[in-house]
């Protein structure tokens, strides 16, 4: 069972494989889903198990839809990282994954909020 727990630490280890692309350099393929649709993360928020989160807790919904863009932009983000670093343009590379680690970040506060307040109820 696909649980936002599994799904959430699916996407650490997913962010952690763009990272290394781009700062480790024994690391020269990246093969991540780029479909925030396809991803262990995605599969759950746009999934019954969501919808059953936010019947029992509708208060979550207006978190939960605040994750939706920075997400799929997160994701979206990922091939012209590809692009630019197999172009050799370290610069492009760099503004790139900065933008990545922006988005990463933003999704990462409200993930956080979210489970603040999944505690709390």
């Amino acid at each position: 069972e696909l649980t936002l727990l599994k799904a959430e630490n699916a996407h650490f280890i997913w962010a952690g494989e763009v990272a290394a692309y781009i700062l480790d350099d024994t690391v020269t393929k990246l093969n991540v889903v780029t479909d925030g649709r396809q991803c262990a993360f995605g599969k759950w928020f746009y999934s019954d198990g969501r919808r059953e989160l936010e019947q029992r807790l509708p208060a979550v919904a207006p978190i939960l839809d605040a994750l939706e863009k920075p997400h799929l932009g997160l994701h979206a983000s990922v091939p012209g990282i590809i692009e630019a670093h197999e172009q050799g343009d370290a610069a492009a590379t760099q503004r790139r994954y900065r933008d990545f680690a922006f988005l990463a970040c933003l999704r990462g506060v409200r993930i956080t909020k979210f489970k603040f307040f999944y505690k709390k109820a």
